[in-house]
């Protein structure tokens, strides 16, 4: 038996789906949503479609039956809402099916529910066969039943007469249809000719070599030598039917009919191919069920009504060293006492009252350490229903109670730490109307946190609706609402940065998100003392640059008022230069100009700086000519350049426009800027000025104008770059003693350029 297990185990499903195609009975099955996922070859042959049209398809739009007498198609069974049938149910007398080609099949069914090895509900299963020769051979005899001939005509079951020489002299329908012949096809031959007989084609039937281990020749000619009758003889028939080889199981019954002259042979055939092919599957389900249920990873066994083991399969075997004859008496050696006297109360209890029972206990394992099983079971019942004992299992769920007390240990420790967050953390359950609508949402957790920030008790709120909550206006309530049907609605997790709360009078922050279906979590930060902070020091920085403006608003205004005086002090230096000095006092008045335009160049500079911080200074585009304003800007610097043996030159290329639109002034005033910045640190080589132009794509009237200085001066190391563009600031402060300036001139020009859209 042990190998016969092995060998059903090392089956794969393709030998099932080969096996379950060869059964004579139809065989259909479905999944859980009463989708078609088998059928086999006899079933697609009564169904009279291919397997493509029928899989995954209802089993009620393919099994479509009716019943004699009724016009609508009948349902065969009853599910509750979930579409199960627990229960086998049979299929009325009388109900037919319709093949797509109009063939009209009476069948008899049978369907049961489709169970897992543990119980588990995966559907049905439909067994069923064309009864149809019967049905029409039951409605020909109630109609004939007193008409001898017309009954052996039409009797379902397949008949036919021979001679004493075995030739065949009358057959039924049945025989005919059974065999899928014509009568002219069997009259006057003998049963394998009429057959087509595979082992007497080559000889005639009676003739070949294999004739004589024919078993209905060998039952037929008892029958005629001994002139008895021979009754339940089950032989096997190979014969050819349109060039393929089939097979038939037949009882075989023979009744002489003897006179005194004359003899003949009633034989009666029943095709009991269905019932043998039936038999082997039950017999190959039994025997594998057994393999499956060795092979499962569950201690499993079974007590008869006479409290008699009479299986264990082999897990429990393996598990604990027992045998069938001593189970009651080897299990208790593996149990501890208080274990012990439990299960034998509890399973003698389940045995007379023909109950479930289901206990947890410990289990000695191989390896001497007790281990956590569940123990169950429930009554099983024979073929009449009647009471045969208990099957149990039991079920090692010692790593499930270790996992539960971890995570209980866990789960403390994680509460420990929600509790005692600094963070307000609350835990809201959605409530929702019978449309599945938000309708407010019940605070079920918080923190010790919360109860601090909100000023609340926890048994004062835990349990109430937000709609509910006394610490908040109805208009935060409301909000807040709001935030919850969005989190819910759209996933989204709702970020406050800063919200005022009314009553409390306080600054919170905030996160709302969802962290499972129908839950909303809220956690929330006390920012009361940081905004205050906030709210102070912006106050703090808005007079600082109130005033800062209205210093730079002064300086402004006083720009007038400044140079003036500076103007008429080169005027009168002008003057008095006109008049006869002598060399020296000449070179003094140089000198004194030099000085005043110096000064007139710096407060130029700050005055311009405070009209841009006060938002004064003025862009004022015009049309000029680019290469005039470029020549005499650099003409305006040759003479410094020549002085320090630098040279100075204008490079144009790319120039699509001479005439151009811009502030002029202030082109000028940047390019003076930059040409001053690169004479002055140019000790030795040259200054070269670049102008270039591009077109603006997809704007044909405007261009970009480009202007570039390069010089070969002492140069700005790249970690000083941050600081060119700061107002008052040099680089190195020896600069500024050996060069001079105010560190303006970069700042103004990068304000320029931006107030005129460049860079």
């Amino acid at each position: 038996m042990d190998e016969m297990r092995l060998h059903l185990k090392n089956k794969d499903k393709a030998w099932l789906v080969s096996t379950l195609n060869s059964a004579g009975d139809a065989i259909l099955t479905c999944d859980l949503d009463n989708r078609l996922d088998f059928a086999n070859a006899e079933a697609l042959r009564i169904l009279g479609r291919r397997l493509s049209d029928v899989l995954g398809k209802s089993l009620n739009d393919v099994l479509c039956l009716y019943r004699d007498g009724q016009q609508e198609p009948i349902q065969f069974w009853e599910s509750g809402g979930n579409n199960q049938v627990m229960t086998a149910v049979g299929l009325p007398r009388r109900s037919y099916y319709i093949r797509p080609d109009g063939h009209k099949s009476y069948l008899s069914a049978h369907l049961s529910p489709l169970l897992s090895e543990v119980g588990d509900y995966l559907g049905k299963v439909v067994v069923f066969r064309d009864i149809s020769r019967i049905i029409d051979a039951e409605k020909t005899i109630k109609k004939e039943r007193n008409n001898l001939k017309m009954m052996f005509d039409l009797l379902p079951t397949s008949m036919l007469v021979i001679d004493e020489e075995q030739s065949i002299t009358r057959v039924n329908q049945a025989f005919l249809k059974t065999f899928m012949l014509e009568e002219r096809q069997v009259t006057g031959k003998a049963f394998g000719d009429a057959l087509g007989c595979v082992f007497s084609v080559s000889g005639g039937c009676g003739y070949s070599l294999n004739c004589s281990n024919c078993q209905f020749r060998r039952t037929i000619n008892q029958a005629i030598t001994d002139k008895t009758m021979v009754r339940d003889k089950s032989i096997k028939v190979n014969f050819f039917h349109q060039a393929s080889e089939e097979i038939r199981y037949i009882n075989l019954n023979v009744l002489p009919i003897v006179t005194s002259n004359h003899a003949e042979y009633i034989i009666t055939l029943d095709d009991i191919t269905e019932q043998v092919y039936y038999e082997k599957g039950l017999k190959e389900a039994r025997e594998s069920s057994l393999s499956i249920l060795d092979s499962l990873p569950v201690m499993i066994f079974r007590i008869d009504h006479d409290h008699r083991c009479d299986f264990i399969n082999q897990t429990f075997k393996a598990f604990m060293n027992i045998a069938r004859e001593s189970f009651m008496e080897d299990i208790q050696s593996h149990m501890k006492k208080a274990d012990q006297t439990r299960f034998i109360e509890i399973l003698k209890d389940s045995l007379e009252e023909q109950s479930n029972f289901n206990m947890e206990l410990e289990l000695l394992s191989p390896n001497n350490t007790y281990r956590t099983f569940r123990g169950m079971g429930r009554p099983f019942y024979g073929k009449n229903q009647d009471y045969a004992g208990m099957i149990g299992m039991f079920l090692d769920i010692h790593d499930e109670r270790s996992a539960e007390e971890l995570f209980i240990k866990s789960q403390k420790k994680y509460y420990s730490l929600f509790k005692y967050m600094d963070s307000s953390i609350s835990y809201f359950k959605a409530l929702y109307d019978e449309g599945r609508n938000l309708v407010d949402a019940e605070l079920v957790e918080m923190n010790l946190a919360t109860e601090r920030l909100f000023g609340i008790k926890r048994n004062e709120v835990i349990g109430h609706k937000l709609s509910e909550m006394g610490f908040l206006e109805t208009e935060e309530s409301q909000g807040l609402f709001n935030r919850f049907q969005a989190v819910l609605s759209r996933g989204e997790n709702i970020q406050l940065e800063e919200y005022y709360m009314i009553r409390l009078k306080k600054w919170v922050e905030a996160s709302i998100y969802s962290p499972e279906a129908g839950y909303i979590a809220v956690l929330s930060s006390d920012m009361d003392s940081k905004k205050k902070t906030e709210i102070k020091l912006k106050q703090a920085i808005a007079r600082s640059e109130e005033a800062n403006r209205a210093k730079s608003e002064f300086l402004a205004n006083m720009s007038h008022e400044i140079r003036t005086p500076l103007n008429g002090i080169v005027g009168m230096i002008d003057l008095t230069a006109l008049e006869p000095l002598t060399e020296e006092q000449q070179d003094n008045l140089q000198t004194a100009k030099v000085c005043v335009s110096s000064l007139i160049g710096i407060i130029n500079d700050i005055l311009d700086f405070a009209k841009m911080e006060a938002g004064k200074l003025m862009i004022n585009p015009m049309s000029f000519n680019l290469m005039d304003l470029i020549e005499s800007t650099v003409k305006s610097h040759k003479k410094h350049a020549l002085e320090k043996g630098l040279e100075l030159s204008v490079d144009y290329h790319s120039i699509i426009s001479n005439f151009v639109i811009g502030d002029s002034i202030r082109l000028k005033q940047i390019i003076n800027n930059l040409l001053s910045n690169a004479i002055k640190f140019t000790n030795i080589g040259s200054v070269k000025i670049t102008v270039s132009q591009e077109t603006v794509p997809e704007k044909s009237d405007e261009i970009i104008q480009k202007i570039a200085i390069a010089d070969t001066g002492i140069g700005i190391d790249v970690k000083d770059y941050s600081m060119l563009f700061k107002s008052f600031t040099q680089i190195d402060g020896s600069y500024t003693r050996e060069y001079g300036g105010t560190g303006l001139g970069l700042v103004i020009t990068k304000q320029l350029l931006e107030m005129m859209g460049g860079v």
